[in-house]
């Protein structure tokens, strides 16, 4: 039996038995204090599906309901929380201030919610299937190694394989052959991969540390020699863009394929590279942060992609977990 109870300042609490692993699960709602009721999870689930389709049709076919129960039930999420929620237009439906303001927090609390139902019974040390996942060139070179111990450990009976992006690989987690893989978020992606914010990729200038070079005006004055690899270019672009929209001239005079092979020859040319923040620290360079405030739209974001029947998998849930802790949150 699942209960959510009120507390003080309006959290709630899951209350479930001891032994289904998720006892003491607080979910922080912050709702209102006008609530004036315990609030039924599905009509919660109603909000989020409302958001995303903004019509009530689709919401009744996704909850298995008719479209006068959604009515009914948004009727009575405005009396709970006294406040108009969606507004009414002639083709569409538009939640209010005050639902986009608590919306991220009621789909991520339902999401750890399902999570932790799903996850009760898995024992990580039992699973015995192959487990894929897949990685940028600078992530396998930075924590590749780090990440498959990790797996090791939780999973010790799996096969487990690490390996680097390729273009195919948005394909074969479609087709199930890879778990998931780390990568910044795509908006053209298709819906059957889901993609789990993790983090973000703050873009860093890469310097011989010998040249004792610790600002990004000086580094600009370097010439800059590129890594080029599936995903990368564009990131890279961006972060370019973004030192040139200040001021600075980049001067890029070669590119490899290859993390290692850059970081050997902007050692002998003198030179600079751009790679990601948590590739720190590599000895002997010096990484300088290009500020977020260089990006209009802020740091790239970094997600991790996999099919979406995936999504609440608790295999899956605990892979996301593992990886999401080598990136800068």
């Amino acid at each position: 039996m699942i209960n959510l109870t009120k507390q003080k300042e309006w959290s709630f609490i899951l209350e479930q038995p001891a032994n289904n692993g998720c006892s003491n699960y607080f979910l922080t709602l912050h709702l209102v204090s006008r609530v004036n009721k315990d609030l039924d999870l599905n009509l919660l689930k109603i909000l989020v599906l409302l958001d995303k389709h903004r019509q009530l049709k689709p919401v009744a076919k996704a909850m298995g309901k008719s479209e006068a129960s959604i009515s009914k039930y948004l009727a009575r999420l405005r009396l709970q929380l006294n406040d108009e929620l969606f507004i009414r237009h002639p083709h569409h439906m538009e939640p209010t201030d005050y639902l986009k303001r608590q919306l991220p927090k009621i789909a991520d609390a339902l999401e750890k919610l399902e999570t932790c139902l799903i996850s009760g019974e898995f024992e990580p040390e039992n699973y015995e299937k192959d487990i894929t996942v897949c990685l940028p060139q600078t992530a396998q070179y930075s924590f590749g190694h780090l990440l498959a111990m990790d797996l090791m450990e939780l999973f010790p009976k799996a096969h487990i394989s690490v390996a680097t992006i390729t273009e195919y690989t948005v394909e074969e987690i479609i087709l199930g052959k890879v778990d998931a893989q780390l990568h910044y978020f795509n908006d053209d992606l298709p819906k059957s991969v889901h993609q789990k914010f993790i983090g973000y990729a703050p873009a860093v200038v890469v310097v011989p540390e010998e040249l004792g070079i610790t600002t990004l005006e000086e580094a600009a004055q370097l010439p800059f020699i590129m890594l080029e690899i599936i995903g990368w270019k564009e990131k890279e672009q961006l972060a370019k863009r973004a030192m040139e929209s200040h001021g600075m001239v980049i001067n890029r005079i070669a590119a490899l394929d290859n993390v290692s092979s850059v970081l050997k020859l902007i050692k002998q040319k003198s030179a600079a590279t751009v790679l990601l923040e948590y590739q720190a620290p590599i000895e002997g360079y010096n990484f300088i942060r290009v500020p977020e405030s260089y990006y209009p739209n802020g740091w790239p974001k970094i997600v991790v992609q996999m099919k979406q029947s995936h999504r609440h998998d608790a295999m899956h849930q605990l892979l996301t977990g593992v990886i999401a802790k080598y990136m800068c949150a």
